[in-house]
């Protein structure tokens, strides 16, 4: 079993986040996420552990508007924009989830997720392109 001082809000949002990231005991990962940010609520990092917990369980729209304030709390920094876009394109906003990742790029471009955030921006352009019936870069003339 795992033992850790609750007070320390390092500890508590580590551990949730942890759990959050692999997708389990997201209950539990909440809690403790929400432990180290009554002990520290401005703390930009902590907000985006929670968005990403709650990102995990489904909860798009709670899992937006914590990461969203995550980023206004928080430097600029690679993987909060990164699970900011991610939320974005859940709650059906492509071209926001882009320019997101846009930023999640332009503060690390070659950071060990740079290549998937690629990825992610190029799939999702393409989706746009395809719902408003432009054929795909390919084709184009």
């Amino acid at each position: 079993m795992l033992v850790f001082d609750r007070k320390d809000a390092e500890g508590c949002n580590y551990i949730g986040y942890m759990y959050a990231e692999k997708g389990t005991n997201l209950t539990e990962a909440i809690q403790l996420i929400q432990q180290a940010l009554a002990l520290e609520p401005e703390n930009g990092y902590f907000v985006d552990s929670l968005g990403w917990a709650y990102y995990q369980q489904g909860r798009y729209p709670e899992a937006l508007r914590e990461l969203k304030r995550a980023v206004s709390l928080a430097k600029e920094d690679p993987v909060l924009y990164e699970h900011l876009g991610d939320a974005y394109l859940k709650n059906n906003l492509a071209s926001d989830a882009i320019e997101a990742w846009e930023k999640s790029l332009k503060a690390d471009p070659d950071g060990p997720t740079a290549g998937q955030v690629r990825t992610k921006i190029k799939e999702a352009r393409e989706n746009l392109n395809r719902a408003k019936g432009a054929p795909p870069k390919a084709e184009q003339k």
